[in-house]
Formats: structure tokens, sequence, C-alpha cells
């Protein structure tokens, strides 16, 4: 077939076309048209729930940190020295905002000094009442006649529940006891890390 017979037989089927379209032909266009915009919508609606249950997972794999103030009254009457604690920084991140602690000699740790001590908290007000976690805190000597003391403080492994993944560390000073008293009062600062 030439050019010539390929062109007349082109215009004779559009001469057959009717003009304006017949309202099955604009049904039969509109209906290609819908399948092709319902299939583009989901294709993007699948698209967007896989973005978006994607980033719901990322940001609960992310960690959770922040800054913590936590204030102690002990006594130091007897040993193990025990005592209450209220949480004046991070109460929504600790999920608590006070509780009690004991105490006790540390064991098997051979980076700290031989005055380092186990801080066995459980807290007893706020959302995580119940739970319990432990820290690593080793004090400096207090300078000889002096009124306070320093030293560091770290979360330790081995936590359940909500502290299970917590990690983190910071700063303390003590204020020795008056003469004639045991209770003394100390304040902790840092940071903590939840991690999933």
């Amino acid at each position: 077939m030439g050019l010539k017979e390929d062109t007349a037989m082109r215009l004779r089927s559009l001469e057959k076309a009717t003009y304006p379209p017949t309202g099955a032909q604009i049904l039969v266009k509109r209906r290609g048209s819908m399948r092709t915009i319902l299939r583009a919508l989901t294709v993007v609606s699948a698209a967007a729930s896989v973005l978006l249950l994607g980033s719901i997972s990322t940001a609960a794999g992310n960690s959770t940190s922040g800054s913590v103030e936590i204030t102690t009254t002990i006594d130091f009457s007897s040993f193990p020295f025990k005592g209450t604690f209220a949480v004046v920084t991070g109460e929504a991140l600790l999920g608590c905002s006070g509780g009690s602690f004991m105490d006790t000699p540390m064991s098997g740790l051979t980076v700290l000094s031989h005055s380092a001590k186990e801080r066995d908290l459980l807290c007893t007000s706020g959302q995580n009442s119940g739970s319990s976690f432990s820290i690593a805190f080793q004090p400096t000597p207090p300078i000889v006649g002096g009124t306070s003391s320093s030293g560091h403080w770290q979360v330790l492994p081995g936590a359940s529940g909500p502290y299970a993944n917590m990690t983190g560390g910071g700063d303390f000073s003590v204020t020795v006891p008056a003469p004639n008293s045991f209770i003394g009062h100390e304040d902790l600062t840092g940071t903590v890390q939840f991690t999933p």
C-alpha cells in the first residue's frame, strides 16, 4: 500500500467518525480515562501507605534522650545508705516523679574505685511506679573539713520493663551532713537515652 492509499484510508475512517462524538463514544473514552486514573490513584495510595508505615517504624526506631536532674535525701546513719529521691527535670522522660533508693558496694567493676556504690532506685510515683533501675555511683572523698563532695554516676545495664534499654550518666554533688546529723542531700544531673 502506497502513501496515497494509506492517507486515503485514514481520511475515510475520519469521515465515518461522528463529530461531535456520541454519548457512547464519550463513555468509552471516559471509562478508559477513569481506569487509568483509578490505577494511578491505587499506585499512589499504596506508595503513600508504604512511606507512612516506614516513617512510623523509623520514628519508633529512633532513640529518645534528654536531660535529667534528680535530688535526694539520704540517711548516712547505717550502711547500706537509704533515702528518697525526686525527679526535678526529666519526669516525663523517666515516667517517674520520685521514689526510694538504697546503696550497696559495687562488685565486679574494676574501672571504678573502691568507693564505688551501686544505687538501686525504685520509682514509687509516676507512670513507671513499681519499676526500678540501677546506677553506678562513684563519689570522690570529701575535702577534709569540707561540707560537700562530688563524683560521677552512670546507668547500669540489667534493668527490665520500661528501663530495660536506658543508658546515660552524669555528675552529682552531695552536701555532707552537719555535725550530729546523718541526713545529707544530693543533686544528680546528666542525660539518659532510651534505645529500641
